[in-house]
């Protein structure tokens, strides 16, 4: 029985010293991101020196119709580095990755969609936040990383007691991912590595004409 007993605490002193660490994590991304939403909303000059480079896109959907696009990329003022070659000096900016990538869009006239990437200071994500609102669904989906790893999953519903044709599931995971969980978690970084090569390109064509 005290074997029984001691095997139990064991295993519940080791649970719980697993979950502490992706719990400390998670609380520290959400103190990082909404520390970052507030630097980037106050007012002033390049709000903290934190600029923007904004893409629009206007298209023809099928079955949804006109669509708007928005993707705007925040990021910090980039330093320079001199470069001398044969007489000629050349100013190279160096940047550093986008400190959050947003992307907005519509789905018909009911339907709009907002999408938050969050990398952390050397650019790795650690949150990836997506908000539907409208006739169809109200939800927030959160996925949470560490060193490329989901250490949570949480699914939210806003509906507020709104008829809509989806209700979302409250939801939350922080370990023992299944296989479509997984596979989403590394959709979501890919796509994130994307947006990344994108931001890099823009900085390139602005230079083009000038």
């Amino acid at each position: 029985m005290k074997r029984k007993i001691s095997a139990i605490l064991a295993f519940i002193f080791f649970a719980v010293s697993f979950a502490y660490p992706q719990n400390q994590a998670v609380v520290k991304i959400n103190k990082y991101c909404k520390e970052l939403d507030e630097k980037i909303s106050e007012e002033g000059e390049y709000r903290n020196y934190v600029m923007i480079h904004t893409v629009n896109y206007e298209s023809n959907v099928r079955a949804i119709g006109r669509q708007n696009t928005t993707i705007k990329f925040y990021y910090t003022q980039p330093g320079d580095s001199v470069k001398e070659e044969n007489g000629n000096v050349e100013i190279i900016d160096l940047y550093k990755p986008p400190l959050k990538i947003t992307i907005e869009y519509n789905i018909a006239a009911s339907q709009q969609v907002l999408i938050n990437y969050y990398p952390d200071e050397k650019g790795n994500l650690v949150l990836y936040h997506y908000v539907s609102k409208g006739a169809y669904t109200n939800g927030e989906e959160f996925f949470y990383y560490n060193d490329g790893k989901p250490v949570k999953i949480k699914y939210m519903a806003t509906d507020e007691g709104k008829e809509v044709l989806e209700k979302y599931k409250n939801y939350e995971k922080e370990s023992g991912f299944a296989k479509e969980e997984l596979k989403k978690c590394e959709g979501i970084l890919k796509k994130f590595g994307e947006y990344k090569i994108f931001f890099d390109n823009m900085i390139k064509i602005e230079k083009l004409d000038k």
